[in-house]
């Protein structure tokens, strides 16, 4: 007979079991020492690192040595490990994760003093003169502006600024960029504004510069942002919509809403610009999708009475939002309240596997059917959730028994276990 002691035993073990297999799947082989995720996060593979990055939360200090090691004492930094490694030592609140921090922004090589300045304002240990005007951190944006404004102008003649020769050496201008947005992101002085905005009306620039800079704003949560994400939302040339859109919202504006559907457009779909319906629909709660005059005649009835939900404010406003850094890039980051879509479709999996192990007596074949069933279902679901024509069906097809294979059977078979192990149980006992 099964005890209480051995149900809990293998509810852990199955919890502990998916989680594993949504990791794998979803975010790459972590390594299982300091040494191997360091590795990892210095080294790649890329698709590794965000796997990297969660287990590295759990080795804390111990992650600092393998780090200096296959770092090189950091002289490896590059566009795709600076923003993880900055994030793995600035999330360890200690005395010697904070040294570290210090030496890096105290050093000469540009991206090693970005990254420092990251982990540094995370700790709350940069100060008003890092965002004066003459401060690193500036220059690096004025220089970025300087150059999109005079594309012709000779890298060296920068006026006094940060060449950008020196910055490019190891990572490319707009990666440069977008991690010192992160950093004043995070310090959330309002002085580093008017350095933010001289980013934020460039034009032409990088959609994700103007990204990282609507959420720096954000972030900081000063209303003075108002105007000039006003004017961005307004101006044809600027495409960060869904970005400009929330900064807005966790700002109190609601006229964002309006200014929002005014840029909703066909031409839009399946551009990253396109994501602004989604927050719209997030924001809203009501879904026209890309049909312009639906959103137009809604808000037409409810401009009088709407407000903002507190839950979209940011916390400097009397709201709620944690608006993630990276959010749109890295959709991962966000809370579970901006992810409705994935965890109703993630509960529903669950919910048709553990039904067909509790209607079908065959351990295995009720795995299978459940894996299959829940395939089919979820790329359905995907299909008409992004509006993809029926053209495109043979690729939901590959992507459905991809996922069934790795994700979905794994996963049923781990679910199927305590009715296996009952049902065996119970026969036995009769």
């Amino acid at each position: 007979m099964v005890t209480l002691g051995k149900w809990m035993a293998i509810a852990i073990s199955i919890v502990v079991g998916v989680l594993a297999v949504v990791v794998l799947f979803f975010y790459g082989y972590p390594g299982l020492t300091p040494n191997q995720t360091a590795k990892i996060l210095v080294n790649g593979p890329e698709e590794n690192g965000r796997a990297a990055l969660i287990l590295a939360y759990v080795f804390g200090d111990r992650l600092l040595e393998p780090l200096r090691q296959q770092s090189n004492n950091f002289e490896k930094l590059n566009d795709r490990n600076a923003e993880n490694i900055a994030e793995v030592v600035a999330s360890n609140r200690s005395a010697a994760s904070l040294a570290v921090l210090t030496d890096l922004y105290n050093r000469q090589e540009p991206l090693a003093r970005i990254v420092g300045s990251i982990g540094l304002a995370e700790h709350g240990k940069l100060a008003e003169r890092d965002v004066g005007e003459n401060a690193f951190l500036i220059k690096v944006l004025r220089t970025w502006v300087r150059r999109h404004i005079e594309p012709r102008q000779s890298p060296r003649s920068t006026g006094g600024l940060i060449t950008t020769d020196d910055l490019i050496k190891d990572l490319k201008e707009d990666d440069a960029v977008g991690l010192v947005l992160l950093s004043l992101a995070k310090f959330g002085n309002p002085k580093s504004l008017p350095y933010i905005f001289e980013v934020l009306e460039t034009r032409p620039s990088n959609y994700w510069v103007h990204t990282h800079a609507c959420e720096a704003v954000a972030q900081i949560g000063d209303r003075a942002a108002i105007p000039v994400l006003v004017h961005s939302l307004e101006d044809p040339s600027f495409n960060a919509l869904p970005e400009a859109f929330r900064a807005l919202i966790a700002l109190g504006e609601r006229q964002a809403v309006p200014l929002a559907i005014e840029r909703v457009d066909q031409k839009i779909k399946g551009l990253n610009s396109g994501f602004v319906v989604k927050e719209l629909m997030t924001v809203t709660g009501v879904d026209f999708g890309f049909d312009k005059s639906k959103w137009q005649r809604w808000w037409k009835s409810v401009e009088r009475d709407w407000v903002i939900p507190s839950a979209f404010l940011s916390p400097k406003l009397g709201g709620q939002t944690r608006f993630w850094l990276r959010a749109s890039s890295n959709n991962w980051l966000r809370p579970i309240s901006e992810n409705e879509y994935s965890v109703i479709a993630g509960g529903t999996a669950l919910l048709v596997i553990l039904a067909f192990h509790y209607f079908r007596g065959g351990y295995f074949s009720a795995s299978v059917f459940a894996a299959m069933t829940v395939s089919i279902l979820w790329q359905i679901m995907a299909k008409f959730n992004s509006g993809a024509s029926w053209e495109s069906l043979p690729i939901f097809l590959w992507m459905g028994t991809y996922m069934f294979g790795l994700l979905f059977l794994p996963i049923a078979l781990i679910l199927g276990l305590p009715f296996w192990i009952y049902r065996r149980e119970h026969t036995a006992s009769q």
